[in-house]
C-alpha cells in the first residue's frame, strides 16, 4: 500500500471513530459514557451529555485542604482555597463558566510574604462584599480581608497572639461587621473576635456547665467549630475533646449560654458517644440553627435541628455497607469532612467525606421526608463543601484528587445536587 493510499486509510479510519464518538455521546444523547465524548467534551454523569471541555487555570489545579465556598450577590460562586503550588490563599470568582483568580496572602500575592492560607473561611455581607479570615501556619497568626473597590484589604488580627491560632476557624457577619472564631492553642478553647469600628473585641467562650458528678468543667473545645449568626448573636458549635461532646455556645445580649448539646446525657452524667469531630452549621428558614455531626464511633453522620426551643435529631447518613464478596458487613469512615446548607425550602442538604473509599457522599431531604443519598461522580475526591445557587438548588464543590500533574493536591470540581431529592 502506497503512502497516498495508507493515508486515506487513515484519515477514514479516523472520521468513522470520530462520528463512532460523536453518535455514541452527542448532546442529544440521553446516556453518554466517560470516555466516549469527542476530543473538546467530557461526558457529564449528572446530564448524561457531552459538554465542552474547559481547560483548568492554573488557580484551580494544586489545590489542598478546606474549601471556603459563598455565593455573590450577582448569583455567581466565590471560593477560598490553599494553593499548594504557590503556598498561597486564592480567591477564585466565578466568571462565565470559568474561575478568575486573585491572591490575597503568600507569596504568590507577594514575593516577601511567607505561605498562608492553609485554612480560610469566607462570608458575605448585606453588601455582597466578601470578607475572608485565614491563618498563617507558620507563626499561628490570624489574617482578615474584606474585598473592596480597590482589591482586597489586609490586615492582622492583632488580639489573636502569634503562635496562638489553631487550624480551626470560622467567620460570620454580626450587626453589620465581621466576627471570627478560632480555637487559641494556648487555652484549648475558643476565641472570639468582633470588630467594633477599627477595633477587635476578644472574647473566649466560658465551659460548659459540670456534669453530675465533675467537680470542674475542665475542657478541651473546638479542634472542630462552626459559627453562624442568629439575630440574637453568634451561635459556635464546637468539638469538646475531653469527654467526645458537641457543644454550643449562643450568645443573647453580653451573655454567652454554653451547653452540651449531643455525646452525653447532662442529666445523669452518662456517656454517649463521640461525637461532633467535625462539625458544619448553617440557618434555615425563620433562623432555624442546623448542625451537622459526625459520630465517630458508628460511622454515622446525624443533623440536629433546633427551633422555637425544640431540638430534634436525624440519622442522614450511614458508614454500614454489604460486603457481598466476604458475606459481611463492613463500617467505612465516613464523615471526616462535613458541610450542610437548608434550601429556601426548608430541606436540608449535607456532603460527607468517606475516608475509606476517597468518594463523596450527599444526602438531599425528600420533600415528604427522609433524605435520598448521592455518591458524587468522579474517583479520588476530597474536601466537599456545599453552596446554595442562584436557583434554590444546591451545589457541591470539591477536590478532584486523581490529577497526575499535581499528586497530592486537587482540581477544583463542581456537581449540582438533583432538585428536590428526585
Amino acid at each position: 500500500m502506497d503512502v497516498r493510499a495508507r493515508t486515506i486509510r487513515w484519515f477514514s479510519l479516523s472520521l468513522t471513530v470520530a462520528m463512532v464518538a460523536v453518535a455514541a455521546c452527542d448532546k442529544s444523547a440521553p446516556n453518554c459514557e466517560t470516555g466516549l465524548c469527542p476530543s473538546g467534551f467530557a461526558c457529564n454523569p449528572g446530564s448524561g451529555l457531552c459538554e465542552v471541555l474547559t481547560t483548568p487555570t492554573a488557580s484551580t489545579s494544586g489545590l489542598i485542604g478546606r474549601l471556603s465556598a459563598v455565593r455573590l450577590s450577582d448569583g455567581q460562586l466565590g471560593v477560598a482555597a490553599f494553593s499548594s503550588q504557590r503556598g498561597s490563599l486564592v480567591w477564585m470568582r466565578e466568571s462565565q463558566g470559568d474561575w478568575q483568580p486573585s491572591f490575597l496572602a503568600g507569596p504568590a500575592a507577594s514575593a516577601q510574604e511567607p505561605p498562608a492560607g492553609h485554612t480560610s473561611a469566607a462570608v458575605t455581607d448585606a453588601d455582597g462584599l466578601v470578607h475572608i479570615a485565614w491563618r498563617r501556619a507558620g507563626d499561628a497568626t490570624l489574617w482578615y480581608g474584606v474585598q473592596g473597590p480597590n482589591g482586597w484589604q489586609r490586615e492582622q488580627v492583632a488580639v489573636a497572639l502569634p503562635g496562638t491560632v489553631g487550624a480551626a476557624l470560622a467567620i460570620g457577619m454580626w450587626q453589620g461587621t465581621p466576627v471570627i472564631a478560632w480555637r487559641g492553642l494556648d487555652i484549648q478553647n475558643v476565641r472570639v473576635a468582633h470588630k467594633v469600628a477599627e477595633t477587635w473585641v476578644l472574647e473566649t467562650l466560658p465551659p460548659p456547665a459540670a456534669l453530675p458528678g465533675e467537680v470542674t468543667a475542665a475542657v478541651d473545645l473546638g479542634r472542630s467549630l462552626a459559627l453562624v449568626v442568629m439575630p440574637t448573636g453568634p451561635a459556635i458549635a464546637a468539638y469538646e475533646a475531653t469527654r467526645g461532646d458537641l457543644v454550643l455556645a449562643v450568645r443573647s445580649g453580653d451573655v454567652w449560654n454554653v451547653a452540651r448539646l449531643a455525646g452525653v446525657d447532662t442529666k445523669t452524667g452518662a456517656d454517649q458517644g463521640d461525637v461532633g469531630m467535625p462539625v458544619a452549621a448553617t440557618l434555615g428558614p425563620g433562623a432555624e440553627l442546623v448542625l451537622a455531626y459526625r459520630d465517630r464511633q458508628n460511622d454515622q453522620v446525624l443533623l440536629t435541628r433546633a427551633k422555637s426551643g425544640v431540638v430534634s435529631h436525624q440519622l442522614v447518613m450511614d458508614g454500614q455497607r454489604a460486603d457481598d464478596t466476604h458475606q459481611t458487613l463492613r463500617s467505612d469512615v465516613l464523615g471526616t469532612a462535613l458541610s450542610v446548607v437548608v434550601l429556601p425550602t426548608g430541606l436540608a442538604v449535607v456532603a460527607a467525606q468517606n475516608a475509606s473509599t476517597m468518594r463523596v457522599q450527599i444526602a438531599a431531604e425528600r420533600p415528604a421526608g427522609g433524605f435520598v443519598s448521592y455518591t458524587v461522580p468522579g474517583t479520588l475526591q476530597g474536601w466537599p463543601t456545599l453552596v446554595t445557587q442562584a436557583d434554590a438548588t444546591a451545589a457541591c464543590l470539591w477536590l478532584d484528587l486523581a490529577d497526575p500533574a499535581h499528586p497530592g493536591a486537587g482540581r477544583l470540581q463542581r456537581w449540582a445536587v438533583p432538585r428536590g431529592g428526585q
